[in-house]
C-alpha cells in the first residue's frame, strides 16, 4: 500500500462527520418518511447546541405540516401544538382547532385531542383575523370530556368543568350528550364500557 493511500485511509474517519447531514433523517423526511418529517421539525422548534442553526417555527410549522397532510397523527398533534403557541409567526387557533378535530375524526383519543377540543369549546375559537372561528358550544364541551373520560384519563380543570357544566345543561341535553358519546365510543372501540355517571 503506498504512502499515500495509508494517508487517506488516516484522513478518511476526520472526513465523515463531515458528510452526514447537519439534521438527522433530513432526506429521509425530503423523500417524504411522516416520521422524519417530524423529527426534522422538532430539531427546527428546538434546535441541537452543537449547530449554528437558529430556532425556525416557519420551518418546522412545514414540516409537521407535510407529515399532517399524510395523516400522521403525530405530525397532526405537533402542528396544532405549534398552532397554539404564542409566536405569531405560527399561533392560529383555528388552526389548532382543525388538526384536534382532525385527530378526533380520525380517532386518535391517545393525542389528548379530546381535552383539547372541551377547552377549545367552552370559549369559542378565535381565527387570525379576530373573527370567531367556532363558537362556543356547552353540549360539544362536554361531549367531549366525556370522550376524554372514556380514553382513562380526566384532567383536573376538565373534571371541574364537567361538573359545571352538567349543572348547567338540562338533564335531558346531559343524557343525550352521554349517549351520543357513548355510542361514538362504543362504534370506534369496541368494546366499550359506559363511563360511571354521577
Amino acid at each position: 500500500m503506498s504512502r499515500l493511500s495509508l494517508l487517506l485511509l488516516a484522513l478518511l474517519p476526520g472526513l465523515l462527520p463531515a458528510q452526514q447531514t447537519l439534521i438527522p433523517r433530513y432526506r429521509a423526511a425530503e423523500l417524504g418518511d411522516p416520521d422524519a418529517q417530524v423529527e426534522v421539525g422538532q430539531y427546527y422548534v428546538s434546535q441541537a447546541h452543537a449547530t449554528a442553526l437558529a430556532r425556525n417555527l416557519t420551518e418546522a410549522r412545514d414540516w409537521y405540516d407535510r407529515a399532517a397532510k399524510q395523516g400522521y397523527p403525530v405530525g397532526m398533534l405537533r402542528l396544532a401544538e405549534l398552532h397554539l403557541r404564542d409566536e405569531p409567526e405560527v399561533r392560529d387557533p383555528a388552526e389548532a382547532f382543525r388538526w384536534m378535530d382532525r385527530l378526533y375524526e380520525t380517532n386518535h383519543p391517545e393525542s389528548g385531542c379530546n381535552a383539547a377540543l372541551a377547552r377549545f369549546y367552552v370559549e369559542g375559537v378565535a381565527a387570525r383575523d379576530g373573527r370567531v372561528a367556532v363558537g362556543a358550544d356547552p353540549r360539544k364541551a362536554y361531549y367531549h370530556i366525556i370522550l376524554q373520560q372514556a380514553a382513562g384519563s380526566l384532567p383536573h380543570d376538565l373534571g371541574l368543568l364537567r361538573a359545571d357544566l352538567r349543572k348547567r345543561l338540562s338533564p335531558a341535553d346531559v343524557k343525550d350528550v352521554e349517549d351520543r358519546a357513548f355510542r361514538w365510543v362504543e362504534d370506534h372501540n369496541k368494546p366499550a364500557l359506559r363511563p360511571d355517571s354521577e
